[in-house]
């Protein structure tokens, strides 16, 4: 029988409190301890509430997104350097979500899915009809037809601008999955190799908070290729997952769960790109 780890037990624990403390007083009845405290002297709520264990262990367990990898409502990354395939591989993971496909022996659930290409959106669509076709001769998806809720935003977007995520909060639907391609395109201004990175994660939490949806921000991969994403080194701790691409350049490139707070890490999977030339322009083929 395997014993999960305290890492794991201890981020359960906190999503039962948050689950708690977000629920209405009347709901969560908390005990005569906890009323005493549910208002300051001047009458104001208190956010401090405390429950029980038992209150606790009642509140629902986190659902998972893709099975021991996504947790609904998580917020992470995916990594690598130039050329490892990164939008092709999310696009990927989001047909998946957006049918509810089982991907790489993971079940998913079926789920709304926003992608914000947010640059190169000429070569992204391009990457997009590849796709698609790819799907279709190569019999790669359980269905040949693509028909999920999966919807696309050109643009621009920024993550230190917090009006601008409440806006965006508006517009995803509930429970999906949002991909942002790229985190540095979404970071602009913010110095990305200090705490100044901190700003701009605390809005994705605040944008899966306010959409109860799960984020994946996509990343370019540092100089020190054992250090993760690019950038400030703390942004390792705040991911609930992270995921590193790479073998640009190698027929055979390679996926690994680097962090999951409430999964198993270290899981590795192989995957390729094929060459698709693509129907009715002149483009090279992708």
């Amino acid at each position: 029988m395997n014993t999960p780890s305290l890492g794991a037990e201890y981020h359960s624990f906190k999503e039962n409190c948050d689950a708690w403390n977000d629920m209405p007083m009347e709901t969560a009845n908390p005990s005569p301890a906890g009323q005493k405290n549910a208002a300051g002297q001047d009458g104001e709520e208190n956010k401090f509430v405390f429950h029980s264990l038992s209150e606790v262990e009642a509140a629902a367990l986190p659902k998972w997104l893709v099975k021991n990898i996504i947790v609904d409502g998580a917020v992470g990354q995916v990594y690598g350097e130039s050329g490892a395939g990164k939008s092709f591989w999310c696009l990927d993971l989001g047909m998946h979500v957006a049918h509810g496909w089982t991907w790489y022996g993971h079940k998913t659930v079926k789920r709304p899915v926003r992608f914000l290409v947010l640059e190169g959106s000429q070569g992204f669509l391009l990457r997009l009809r590849a796709y698609k076709q790819w799907a279709r001769i190569f019999g790669n998806t359980p269905s040949q037809k693509l028909d999920g809720d999966f919807e696309f935003y050109v643009g621009d977007l920024s993550l230190k601008d917090e009006a601008e995520i409440k806006l965006l909060a508006e517009t995803v639907p509930h429970g999906a999955l949002v991909f942002i391609d790229t985190q540095a395109q979404a970071t602009v201004g913010l110095q990305e190799n200090t705490s100044d990175l901190g700003v701009a994660i605390h809005n994705a939490q605040k944008l899966a908070t306010l959409a109860q949806c799960s984020v994946v921000l996509i990343h370019h991969k540092g100089k020190n290729l054992t250090a993760g994403g690019r950038g400030w080194s703390g942004q390792v701790a705040a991911w609930d997952f992270e995921i590193e691409l790479t073998g640009k350049g190698r027929s055979v490139r390679e996926w690994k769960v680097t962090k999951s707070k409430d999964g198993p890490e270290g899981e590795t999977h192989g995957y390729s790109l094929s060459l698709i030339h693509i129907e009715d322009d002149e483009h090279k083929p992708m």
